[in-house]
This record gives structure tokens, sequence and C-alpha cells, in this order.
């Protein structure tokens, strides 16, 4: 589990080989707004209540601007790492402030005060691993251990709810949970090392959504609604646009390595080309993927790729003419969907990448 600077995002991995180390996922990752980012804002509003408002809070920093840098830096370095709900009351140095009943040039904060700041991370940051804990149960397997890494990750009272949660949750499959040395960069390690030697730990991946394309398809009024019907241009017959075409779902492992590989064609006007195209990737967290594409809170545009065709030699286009329709070409190309370390769209005419991005998971 990391738990950074805003974020909290939690993983199960199963090891399927030592020699050499391959991982892979058992369930999808799950992950939230947290991390130290919220006890950061909790702190300030709890300063802010003992100085009577923002505007006083605002003013004072204004007027002394390195003290608020260096109470920040005490929390930051102490306060957040050793946090314990038996240590008793806690003074923070805050330079120039002077509040009634409390030691000039510090900041006291109770011990209320400090469960109540830190309490609006660690107990999400339980039920998220909860959520995993009991999704792996679910699966016939048990949870061997719980990895802490991150700045916030290093709190000795987080490790200690967890152990108390979990280590004893069954005695016959103990779940053990740990804090490696220097697991409060563990993800920037884990990227340079990425970096350096492109080697793939982790083997495959669950999918934590749906993901499709956006197409065109033929019209069947068995299936399709009126309300995206068009003529074609070029062969006259009825289409129905803004539909989803859905290649990867929630749950599904995904191979690292092997690209979905989604076949595609666009039509032109034979003596006018098109010179560029773009393809809508569409992810959605419904039960059930919608087929046709409405924006709601749970189906949203995930990215376009944008290619260019300009270079795109004039024999790769397929011109037609049956009879009927209007002469038109069409240009045969590759979509390809992958889960690896970020996702990754290309757009593809053979073996050459026309257009491509990539999305950090959400």
């Amino acid at each position: 589990m990391e738990i950074g600077n805003h974020t909290r995002f939690k993983k199960k991995i199963e090891i399927t080989s030592l020699e050499p180390l391959r991982l892979k996922e058992c369930v999808g990752g799950t992950g939230g707004l947290c991390g130290s980012a919220l006890l950061n804002a909790g702190f300030q509003e709890h300063v802010e209540r003992c100085m009577g408002g923002k505007e006083n809070f605002k003013d004072f920093t204004k007027r002394v601007p390195y003290a608020w840098p260096i109470c920040m830096k005490e929390f930051e370095n102490s306060t957040k790492k050793y946090f314990h709900p038996d240590n008793g009351a806690v003074s923070i140095l805050f330079p120039g402030i002077d509040i009634a009943g409390m030691e000039p040039n510090y900041i006291l904060l109770t011990p209320e005060d400090l469960q109540r700041i830190f309490e609006r991370v660690i107990n999400p940051t339980v039920d998220l691993v909860q959520d995993q804990y009991d999704a792996i149960r679910q699966m016939g397997k048990y949870p061997r251990g719980i990895i802490l890494v991150g700045g916030f990750g290093q709190n000795d009272y987080l490790k200690e709810v967890l152990e108390n949660k979990f280590e004893s949750a069954d005695p016959e499959h103990p779940c053990e949970v740990t804090r490696p040395l220097g697991g409060w960069s563990a993800v920037s390690q884990g990227a340079v090392i990425h970096a350096l030697t492109n080697d793939t730990l982790v083997q495959s991946r669950i999918a934590r959504h749906h993901y499709g394309v956006l197409v065109r398809q033929p019209y069947n009024k068995k299936i399709h609604t009126e309300k995206y019907v068009v003529t074609d241009e070029f062969d006259g017959k009825k289409w129905v646009d803004n539909q989803i075409e859905w290649h990867i779902h929630t749950g599904q492992t995904i191979t690292a390595g092997s690209p979905i590989k989604i076949n595609q064609y666009l039509v032109s006007e034979s003596k006018n080309l098109l010179v560029s195209e773009s393809a809508t990737i569409i992810v959605s967290d419904e039960v059930e993927a919608p087929k046709e594409f409405e924006s709601t809170d749970l189906t949203r545009i995930l990215c376009t790729i944008e290619s260019s065709l300009e270079n795109v030699e004039r024999e790769d286009w397929k011109t037609y003419r049956r009879k009927g329709e209007k002469k038109h070409s069409a240009l045969h190309h590759t979509i390809k969907m992958s889960l690896d370390s970020e996702l990754s769209f290309q757009f593809c005419i053979g073996d050459r990448v026309l257009g491509k991005t990539t999305v950090a998971y959400e």
C-alpha cells in the first residue's frame, strides 16, 4: 500500500516467480484521495481555528512569511511520523505566534486535536485495506502480507492499527504488516529502476474499469435507438454513430506486453483523402457497460488519439465503387490498448505508429 502526499493506492500482488522475480495482480487495485495532503490540510484548519479564522491566519503569514514553513516542516518531519494517541499533547514551533492559553511561538495540539486530524486519513485507509482483504478471501486465497510505503506509510500508529486489525483476523492464515527500509521513497525508486532496466516485474494486471472505442455501426432497429442514425454519404445505407465497442472489461486479466488489438477502418472521398483522424477512448464504471455513449459520472471520455495521415502511402488506401455506391477509399488500421505501468493507446497502420497517447491510472 502506497500512502503518499496526496493519495493512497493499494494493490494485491501475487508472486508467480522468485527467480526471476515476477508478479501479477490478483484483484484490481483501488485508491483514493488521501495521504499527507489531507493531514496537512487538517493541521492548517486547526491552526486557523486557534487564530480566530482564516483571515487572521492569512494576515499573520503575510506579515511573518517564514513562520508557517517552519511550523509545517516540524509537523511533517516529527508530528506526522511519530503520532500516536498515547503520546500526549504536542507543541510545534510557530515563530511569532502568541495565542491565549499557549506558550508564545508554539502551537499546541492536544491528544483530542491530534486524533481528529489523523483519523481523517487512518480510518479511510483501514476501510480500503479491508475491501481488498475481503476481495482476496472471496477468491479463495489468503493475504499473506501488507507492505506500507510512501510518506505517511512510515507512521507507527497506522502500522499498529493495521496490525491489530489484520494480523489476527485469521489465526490459521496470518497476514503480516511490514514497512521496508526506505519505504517512504519506494514509488520514486520503482520508477527509476523501471526506467533503467525496462523490466516488467508485474506480468499481468486486473482492469479496474471497462475500456472501449467510440465507433459507427450498421443500423439495426432491434438493438439501436434512432437518436444517432445517419445515412452514409458513400453507400447510402443507414448507420448509427456514438456506439461503443468494449474491448477490456472490469476485472479482466491483462497480460503485460501484450496489447489488445482492435481492427478498424475509416472511409474517405477518393479524390480528397483524409489527412488526420482521431479515435476516442471511453471508460466506464457501470456494472454492465453501455452500448451507446452518453456522458455520465460513470461513463466518460478517457482520451483521444490524434493521428496524422499525411505520410500514409496512397497504396495503403483501398478504393471501392460498388453498384449504387459513391466512389470512396478505405484505410484499414489498428488501435492498440496496453495496460502496463501506464495506460497506452496507439493508432497504427501495420507496424507504423501514427498517433499515441498515455494516461495515468485513475
